[in-house]
């Protein structure tokens, strides 16, 4: 399904000219399905050089032996000779290609064959009609009678001006209608200031140059972790040195549950850039994720050192804290994360949790 996609994307970019998009394309399907002859065939289509073409061709033919396409081209390139296997293409006949002569028209034809003479006659028969409409409008209107109401002074109330409507039922305001309430315990989203939406991106680094990684970003919006892990895997072979591609292998891999080779990928982003601080952060998500003991809380600190606004780093040391029962240093992460992440709805869990251990609730 995914090929699909990609090759409707190289077609268009083919038909609209951008053969460099269409050729880097090309390439990372040919470098996953080698034997495929319509890749091969569409590849010569975006090559600079007629020997680059030929290649194509001839690996096309080869793959596919009977692909007429394939022989069409090699014969117009000049590599294989014709045969009676190739049927000739009819050639369509051009709008301006004129068969026969004919005499020029005489009389009223011949005036009327004028595009000058045309135009006129039918601009003033138009002329013409429209005056006609007018002056047929014109009379009709002239026969009606024509009322003549005049004015008259009747007293009446004078006007009041309320900034906002007033409802008076036997002398008293009436009240607004109560919001219905739900009978029963009172459902735990009613408590919540804003229902659950999601975390937009940490990171969206656009990468005009790979074609790969924005395939990635499209599988990984979608939540296919498969094909989005193989597009960031090309798109990293693509710009090695990109720290926020590998910052998302870590993500995919956290995602499919696979957390050994997702602080793998985040480590990766931290080795290429120090001061990435999403890559901190995921590391942690990871390790707690696989229940790895060690020392979370330094990867959490140099995260926010380095990106003081990073609002889930603050949610993650506040349930460290929370796990270690220091509830000071949990109150003053909850805090700090209130102010950058106020409808998150893991604030108002942590934040339960703080009151239980307080003794609140």
């Amino acid at each position: 399904m995914a090929e699909n996609i990609v090759l409707q994307e190289i077609i268009d970019a083919i038909r609209q000219g951008q053969r460099s998009r269409a050729r880097d394309l090309l390439t990372r399907l040919l470098r996953d399905e080698r034997t495929n002859a319509q890749y091969w065939l569409w590849m010569s289509a975006v090559v600079d050089t007629q020997k680059e073409r030929g290649y194509c061709l001839q690996t096309a033919l080869r793959l596919d032996p009977d692909g007429n396409a394939t022989r069409q081209g090699l014969i117009l390139a000049g590599g294989v000779q014709p045969d009676e296997r190739v049927m000739p293409r009819p050639t369509p006949r051009r709008r301006w290609e004129v068969h026969t002569l004919e005499e020029p028209a005489s009389g009223i034809r011949g005036v009327w064959a004028n595009p000058v003479m045309r135009f006129s006659v039918l601009a003033g028969a138009g002329l013409v009609l429209l005056v006609l409409v007018a002056l047929g409008i014109f009379l009709q209107n002239s026969r009606k009678p024509v009322a003549v109401v005049r004015p008259t002074r009747t007293p009446g109330p004078a006007a009041t001006y309320t900034p906002t409507p007033t409802f008076v039922r036997l002398g008293t305001e009436t009240a607004a209608p109560a919001t219905p309430r739900p009978t029963g315990p009172l459902p735990l989203w009613m408590s919540l200031d804003a229902t659950y939406t999601p975390t937009p991106f940490t990171v969206n680094t656009p990468h005009p140059i790979s074609e790969a990684f924005r395939a990635a970003m499209m599988n990984f919006n979608e939540g296919d972790w498969s094909n989005a892990l193989r597009f960031f895997e090309q798109a990293a072979g693509v710009e090695p040195q990109a720290a926020d591609i590998r910052f998302y292998l870590g993500e995919t891999y956290r995602l499919m549950g696979s957390f050994e080779q997702a602080v793998e990928a985040y480590g990766r982003a931290i080795e290429l850039n120090r001061d990435f601080a999403p890559a901190y952060l995921g590391r942690v998500q990871a390790r707690r994720a696989a229940g790895e003991p060690g020392d979370l809380r330094s990867d959490l600190d140099e995260a926010l050192l380095i990106d003081p606004n990073l609002g889930t780093a603050y949610l993650e040391r506040a349930a460290l804290s929370l796990e270690e029962e220091d509830l000071e240093a949990a109150q003053e992460d909850l805090l700090s994360a209130a102010e950058l992440l106020p409808d998150s709805p893991l604030l108002a869990y942590y934040n339960a949790l703080y009151a239980f251990e307080i003794g609140e609730i």
